[in-house]
């Protein structure tokens, strides 16, 4: 099952192995955070705080889940707070049964970020694309083995293929202006 961490201001899909996946399992996991090799090797945290997240079985409805925070949860404030719904958020939907999640905090629902701003409703992985995996990038389809680059192609080889691009050195161009000395030496002359 995937639990999702943070890299950068993005979640990343973390596997974790589990003997019995389900919502408890799913949160759980998501509460232990990243390992330590995550952390050094891939740069991935946590905006959640230590904590642990109960789903309230008697408040679910229709593919909605609702979860049980602490206050801990509400004091969150900025980006983290909205990265730390979406964690919950992405996590628990990768379950078929769950397609909404409602957060409360005392039994009563809080109100919680968005990319459209704040809600107390039911909130989905549509509310979070700011925060959302990059896509993987599709690899080329090779050619087979037996033929050249291109010959496939019924334009030809190369076709539709953009040129290469110009070397850069890295730096940034900026645009020349005239500094006053030279505009005072145009006018004036050699």
């Amino acid at each position: 099952m995937n639990v999702y961490l943070i890299r950068g201001a993005r979640l990343t899909p973390a596997s974790r192995p589990h003997p019995e996946p389900g919502v408890d399992a799913s949160l759980e996991l998501l509460a232990a955070g990243p390992t330590r090799a995550e952390v050094l090797e891939q740069g991935l945290r946590t905006a959640l705080p230590p904590q642990s997240l109960v789903p309230d079985p008697s408040a679910t409805e229709d593919a909605v889940l609702t979860i049980a925070v602490t206050r801990d949860f509400t004091d969150i404030s900025g980006l983290s707070q909205l990265l730390a719904v979406a964690q919950v958020v992405w996590t628990v939907t990768e379950l078929p049964e769950v397609s909404r999640v409602r957060l409360t905090a005392e039994g009563r629902p809080i109100e919680v970020p968005t990319d459209a701003g704040l809600t107390d409703q039911a909130v989905g992985r549509d509310d979070y694309g700011s925060a959302a995996p990059t896509q993987p990038t599709p690899s080329p389809v090779a050619p087979r083995q037996d033929e050249p680059p291109g010959a496939s192609d019924p334009a030809g080889p190369g076709a539709g293929t953009p040129p290469p691009a110009a070397p850069t050195t890295g730096r940034r161009h900026r645009p020349v202006r005239s500094s006053p000395l030279r505009r005072r030496r145009d006018a004036i002359g050699p």
